[in-house]
């Protein structure tokens, strides 16, 4: 990340010292300064990073910049429920608090599933 593959501090593993490993680097690294210069992230040459909405879309960095839809399917299903429950109802964090810190979940919302 940042350039840095040669910059691991004492005691970490080794980042290979290969020419996919590089690639990714500099992948990410353009990925990264494309994003503060223009607030969207693009590398030449690698993966389109598309918006994150319906489709769910989301960068997948195994090997080489990948883009990928739909992060493990119904995993996180109730999580947007609640978190558009809590929007809906207001006044409440849209965080995920479990147990004791937890809020009660509020009722069913028209815009919520």
């Amino acid at each position: 990340m940042f350039g840095n593959l040669t910059a691991t501090p004492p005691r970490w593993p080794a980042i290979p010292d290969t020419p996919e490993e590089a690639a990714l680097s500099d992948a990410m690294l353009r990925y990264w300064v494309s994003f503060a210069r223009d607030g969207a992230p693009s590398a030449p040459g690698a993966a389109q990073w598309r918006p994150y909405g319906a489709e769910r879309a989301y960068m997948a960095f195994d090997g080489a910049p990948q883009a990928r839809a739909d992060l493990a399917p119904g995993t996180y299903g109730l999580h947007e429920a609640v978190v558009c429950r809590r929007r809906v109802k207001g006044g409440l964090a849209w965080n995920w608090n479990i147990g004791l810190a937890a809020p009660p979940i509020p009722p069913q919302a028209a815009p919520c599933s």
